[in-house]
C-alpha cells in the first residue's frame, strides 16, 4: 500500500515543513505571518523527527546504502533540536525580535538542506534498499509513533510553551 509507505510519510511530513520553511526564510513575509508559521513549524519538525528517529533511523542505520544518510540525519536533527529548545526558552509571543527572527531561518534553512538531502539521496537509497513489505512496516511504525507523539503532546504539552497549545491541532 503506497499510502501506508514511510516514504510516503515522511514526505508529506516536509510537504507541511516545507510550506513553514518558505514564510520563515521569505525576506517579505510580514512579522506576524512568520511567527504563525514558526509556532507550527515547531510542533511539525519535533513529531516529524521524533517519529522519523524512531522509525526510520534506528530500524535502519546498520542498512549500508542509507547508513551515512542516517547518521548525518541524526546530527541535523541534534543541531536543529537545539535551535528549537532555544526557540521555546524566548517568550517570542509578545514580541518577535530582530534575534527570534534569525533563529527561526538559520532553524528552517538547516531543515530545508536536511529535507532535501533526505529526498534527494536517502529516500532514494531506501527505496532501492529495501522491500515493499519492509517500507511499508516501516510506514505503520512511523504513523504509530507520530500518532502516539501527537497524544503525549495533547497531553502533557511536552516541551511545548502554553501558547503553543491553542496551535496544536493534529
Amino acid at each position: 500500500m503506497e499510502n501506508e509507505n514511510i516514504i510516503t510519510f515522511i514526505k508529506n511530513d516536509h510537504r507541511a515543513l516545507k510550506e513553514s520553511i518558505q514564510i520563515l526564510i521569505s525576506e517579505n513575509a510580514k512579522p506576524a505571518l512568520k511567527k504563525s508559521a514558526l509556532k507550527k513549524f515547531l510542533i511539525d519538525f519535533k513529531l516529524h523527527a521524533k517519529s522519523e528517529e524512531f522509525s526510520l533511523y534506528d530500524n535502519m542505520v546498520d542498512q549500508n546504502e542509507v547508513h551515512e544518510s542516517i547518521l548525518e540525519g541524526y546530527e541535523e536533527h541534534s543541531i536543529a533540536e537545539l535551535l528549537v529548545d532555544e526557540l521555546e526558552a524566548i517568550s517570542w509571543d509578545l514580541e518577535f525580535t530582530d534575534e527570534t527572527q534569525a533563529k527561526a531561518k538559520v532553524l528552517a534553512e538547516l531543515v530545508k538542506l536536511h529535507v532535501e538531502n533526505e529526498e534527494e539521496k536517502m529516500l532514494v537509497d531506501l527505496r532501492k534498499a529495501v522491500t515493499e513489505k519492509e517500507l511499508e512496516r516501516l510506514g505503520l511504525l512511523y504513523k504509530k509513533t507520530y500518532k502516539s507523539l501527537s497524544e503525549e503532546f495533547m497531553a502533557s504539552r511536552v516541551k511545548i510553551k502554553p501558547e503553543f497549545e491553542r496551535d496544536l491541532s493534529i
